[in-house]
């Protein structure tokens, strides 16, 4: 699997709450990595052996930051990738985390996702973005703005042929390899999600979302039936390629 998405805070917690404790022992593995660093003559030590054995990587004496930074991430990834094994093993016999295949990913029209997406060209405009409610926003302010704003994009998972549609949200933090949201409208993706409540589709409208009233929220779960969809927080998504399971 190519990596797009990977919530992996979410993913520890997940495991440490299924596997009595795999986040402590992820920090101890830390830990006795740094320390074994200090036993042998220093981490620079350790990590400049081990560096200077990748070939066509030369290793300069006393490039002890550079070193440090190097271990930290050679640790971080074996930490990262361990995990990732760890949850899609653990999550595979798992019903409680739901495997997304064959579904197509879109942003509700005049969602905050939607503006999302079209803001960073918008800034080679000049002026306003109108948008319904009789609202409008300033362009050069979009994109930092729903930065500070959202923690989370919510995005309509739609599977034609069963004829479902699910609200899939990403952290925006967790993006890989330079991805962003605007790379998964396009993409053919398997998804690994954990249902975190419902909501009304309607309500992604960012206008409706800005002038919805106290009596609004308070409507009645009947009153809402026809366009509340289950929603589900996403914790990995990635590109399989053929013949993998």
């Amino acid at each position: 699997m190519k990596v797009v998405y990977f919530d992996e805070s979410s993913a520890l917690d997940y495991l440490t709450i299924t596997n009595n404790g795999i986040k402590e022992e992820t920090e101890e593995k830390r830990s006795e990595v740094a320390a074994k660093g200090k036993v042998s003559g220093g981490i620079e030590a350790t990590m400049g052996k081990l560096l200077s054995a990748i070939p066509g990587l030369k290793v300069e004496a006393g490039a002890s930051a550079e070193l440090k930074k190097a271990a930290e991430k050679i640790i971080t990834s074996s930490v990262t990738n361990t995990v990732l094994s760890d949850f899609i093993s653990k999550s595979s016999s798992d019903d409680e985390v739901r495997n997304f295949k064959g579904y197509k990913m879109v942003p509700y029209p005049n969602s905050i996702e939607y503006i999302q997406l079209v803001s960073p060209y918008l800034l080679m405009t000049d002026g306003k973005l109108p948008i319904d409610g009789g609202i409008s926003l300033d362009v050069s302010k979009i994109y930092d703005a729903l930065k500070m704003g959202k923690g989370y994009y919510e995005l309509i998972g739609e599977n034609i042929s069963e004829g479902e549609k699910v609200i899939l949200r990403f952290n925006n933090e967790a993006f890989a390899h330079n991805y962003s949201i605007a790379d998964l409208v396009s993409m053919d993706l398997e998804l690994y999600g954990i249902k975190s409540g419902s909501k009304d589709i309607k309500k992604l409208d960012f206008a409706t979302f800005m002038v919805e009233d106290v009596a609004k929220k308070i409507k009645t779960h009947n009153e809402q039936d026809d366009g509340i969809v289950a929603m589900y927080d996403v914790i990995l998504a990635g590109v399989v390629a053929h013949g993998e399971n």
